[in-house]
Parts: structure tokens; C-alpha cells; sequence
């Protein structure tokens, strides 16, 4: 029992510094913050992306408008939040950054 209070110390520890990533080098210059992007939603399949990292990128009131083609071959758009958009794209990590789409 003596060794719980210090595992859960270590948990705790490495939750926190997860928490605390600094990003600030992200967005210094516009050249940053488009590789950033890039280097967050590419990646190789089954890679897990760095969402915090994403969300970082933008202002509360941004919106990213993805587009795709729909099943008649019409270019389609939609409106998303930053949130909307790692809720929408987390599932096509499985086969990578496009998934056909």
C-alpha cells in the first residue's frame, strides 16, 4: 500500500505534462502554422494525430470548410468548428488522411 500514493503521484505527473504542451513555436509565422496543419492531419495510417496541437491553430470562432465530391460528382462544402472537424476526420485515421473522399 506504502507504493500507491507514489504511483498515482507518477500518473498524475505524466497526465499533467501531457496537458502542458507548449505550441507557441506553432504559430510564429504563417509558414509555421500551415506546416503545423500539415504535419497534424497527414501521417501515416493508423498514426495517431496530435489533436491538441490542431485545436491550438485556431481561434475559438474559426471554421474550416472541407470539401468533397458527393456520390453524383458535385463538389460539396461544409462549415466546421475545429472541434467538428477532429470529430468528423478522427475516424479516417485508420487508412490515413484521405480515405477516398
Amino acid at each position: 500500500m506504502k507504493k500507491l500514493p507514489g504511483v498515482l503521484l507518477l500518473f498524475i505527473s505524466f497526465a499533467t505534462l501531457s496537458q502542458t504542451q507548449n505550441y507557441s513555436k506553432d504559430t510564429q509565422t504563417i509558414e509555421s502554422t500551415i506546416q503545423t496543419l500539415y504535419n497534424v492531419i497527414s501521417g501515416d495510417p493508423g498514426t495517431e494525430r496530435d489533436w491538441n496541437r490542431f485545436k491550438n491553430l485556431f481561434k475559438p470562432e474559426a471554421r474550416l470548410i472541407p470539401t468533397r465530391k458527393d456520390d453524383q460528382g458535385n463538389l460539396t462544402l461544409k462549415a466546421m468548428t475545429p472541434d467538428e472537424y477532429v470529430q468528423a476526420f478522427s475516424s479516417r485515421i485508420a487508412t490515413g488522411f484521405l480515405s477516398g473522399n
